[in-house]
């Protein structure tokens, strides 16, 4: 199991886009947490998700390529 943390623009809809870049190959959320951070225009995703290095590695790119994701941080 792997947690992906993301720093994600505050806007409508974002959750709804990481999840579906995730849910696409089939990967389930065993669990997710959404916060503001102290800055109200940024908000932190702590995401666990059950893939091997390499999903990983292609979740974690595909993440970046949104508009919306500022970063995404892999820890095990």
């Amino acid at each position: 199991m792997c947690k992906l943390i993301l720093k994600t623009e505050n806007t409508h809809g974002v959750l709804l886009r990481v999840v579906s870049v995730i849910s696409r190959d089939g990967h389930n959320i065993h669990s997710l947490y959404c916060a503001p951070t102290p800055d109200s225009q940024i908000s932190e995703m702590e995401i666990s998700i059950e893939s091997t290095p390499e999903e990983t590695t292609d979740i974690q790119r595909r993440l970046l390529r949104l508009y919306d994701v500022l970063s995404v941080a892999v820890a095990s």
